[in-house]
């Protein structure tokens, strides 16, 4: 799901039309419309923070999808186990992309389309020092900025 299906969501969730949440955070109703519809690719972080308070969800939560069912281990062994659904460690997949370095060339490259990662909870814990799921968050970066430390 991308920004602006999840903000269509989030503002049909919440009886909104278009005109009442450009007008409560501060826009012009075509904005939304064009953000709702994938027209509008960029966003500052002030009307992100404003479309967040106003639809009551953290930033985050604009690039998530609501449904949790659509993840790797879903199609995984892992899943068949119930004992070991609870040691599972999900960090969700925002859905934006970054650059770095050469960066990402619009359509040559194949993107794989994942909305979370689940790992073993007692190594992730030791992987991300203790933090808990819920504070992390992964976004898909193309590039070779960090290379050859890190690649592909």
């Amino acid at each position: 799901m991308n920004i602006g299906n999840r903000v269509r969501q989030l503002r049909r969730a919440k009886n909104m039309k278009i005109a009442e949440l450009a007008e409560a955070i501060g826009v012009d109703a075509a904005n939304i419309s064009r953000l709702e519809t994938g027209k509008q690719k960029q966003f500052t972080e002030q009307t992100l923070s404003r479309l967040a308070d106003c639809l009551g969800v953290d930033i985050a939560e604009l690039f998530t999808s609501d449904s949790k069912g659509n993840t790797v281990c879903k199609h995984s062994d892992m899943r068949k186990d119930s004992a070991n659904v609870k040691d599972l460690f999900r960090i969700e997949i925002l859905d934006v992309s970054a650059s770095a370095g050469n960066g990402l060339i619009q359509g040559g490259d194949v993107i794989d389309v994942i909305h979370a990662i689940e790992y073993n909870k007692d190594k992730a814990l030791a992987m991300f020092g203790g933090r808990p799921a819920a504070e992390l968050k992964v976004i898909n970066v193309r590039g070779d900025s960090m290379a050859p430390t890190i690649e592909p």
